[in-house]
């Protein structure tokens, strides 16, 4: 259901990066926040429930599900730095660096950046990892009761809303949106709420006659306008920009109810797994596989939309399967083999599908 969607999304990112093109990757960030305010309210609804029992059981699949793929992101990009050199690693992204004492090893390790804007964490060994602290945050929240039913959901969803109103209004940033902490608590409970009135939702999108592609391309059609707008007007009007990614995060959930309401046949739900089973190792290592390829064509880092960025896609792509097929091969089937343990150990037998589905961005 959500596999290709999941990669759509991480390859969103993958190009914002290296090529520097803006709206792309808080865009997908966004959506997969939702996606996994969504999934996350799921699967504590059907699965693990709201006991002790449930939430440990729970919290701890979520840390099998992340981390193992998380540390090896890290052991790639160290033995990157220590090849390549700390210097031409930065140039590429300047959390590129080594950690240098215990406290920042350890939020390297532990994947909490603790700080209000992780995004503004540095050394981060894999650079887009602090939207994984933001995460971390909202599926302990949702696995201690958040959105546990529509009336908690709508608290939920109003405080947050409000928040980013009162953000826009009195101009406090970027920041205070997007690559924060509470940034996150906006798409995250519109996913929640997307899951209590998942029904309410098919409805109205049957009755409007909505489709699938037809959403898909109107949330492509809002990012390009808003493209259009910040290259014209400048990277300052951070609420425009912000505003309509807060309309995509609404725009992802009726993505979600339709891909939720998909009918596949089974050769094409094994695909769709198996699609969704790269994104996350493509959502973490996509920068170590670009300077792989740059540095070894070019000699130095290279991002950017120009001729040696355009030769270096190819390449860098091809690192990436490599580099992934490591996690989709290697560690994934023996990580879940653990998981599998403890989902049994918790009644939790069912959640597979979902569990599967529930990668970060």
């Amino acid at each position: 259901m959500f596999g290709l969607w999941r990669l759509i999304l991480a390859f969103e990112v993958v190009i914002n990066h290296l090529f520097l093109i803006p709206i792309l990757g808080p865009f997908a960030v966004v959506s997969f926040f939702t996606l996994s305010g969504f999934l996350m309210t799921m699967i504590m609804q059907k699965t693990y429930g709201y006991s002790a029992k449930g939430f440990g059981a729970f919290a701890l699949n979520r840390v099998l599900r992340l981390h193992p793929n998380f540390w090896y992101a890290g052991l790639v990009s160290v033995i990157c730095i220590l090849v390549f050199g700390e210097a031409t690693m930065s140039s590429l992204n300047v959390a590129f660096t080594m950690p240098a004492n215990g406290w920042e090893w350890f939020q390297n390790v532990s994947m909490i950046y603790a700080d209000p804007n992780p995004i503004s964490v540095i050394p981060r060994l894999s650079p887009p990892t602090w939207a994984l602290t933001v995460e971390l945050l909202f599926y302990a929240l949702i696995g201690l009761g958040l959105s546990r039913d529509k009336r908690l959901t709508w608290v939920w969803f109003l405080a947050s809303f409000a928040y980013n109103c009162t953000a826009y209004l009195l101009n406090w940033g970027m920041l205070s949106v997007y690559g924060s902490l509470i940034g996150g608590s906006l798409p995250f409970a519109v996913g929640a709420m997307t899951y209590h009135y998942k029904d309410y939702l098919t409805a109205q999108i049957t009755r409007w006659k909505w489709t699938l592609p037809s959403l898909v391309l109107l949330r492509w059609a809002i990012m390009f306008a808003v493209l259009v707008f910040t290259i014209l007007y400048g990277r300052d009007w951070w609420r425009v920009r912000e505003v309509f990614n807060g309309l995509n995060a609404f725009m992802s959930a009726g993505i979600i109810i339709c891909l939720l309401n998909l009918k596949l046949a089974p050769k094409w739900k094994k695909l769709d797994t198996r699609l969704g089973d790269f994104c996350y190792p493509v959502y973490l290592l996509h920068w170590q596989a670009a300077a792989i390829a740059s540095i070894v064509l070019f000699g130095r880092g290279v991002k950017g939309p120009h001729l040696e960025g355009l030769m270096n896609f190819g390449p860098a792509m091809v690192v990436l399967f490599l580099l992934c097929s490591v996690s989709v091969y290697g560690i994934d089937p023996a990580v879940s083999k653990i998981r599998d343990k403890v989902r049994a150990r918790a009644d939790a037998k069912g959640a597979e599908d979902i569990v599967r589905q529930a990668g970060a961005p």
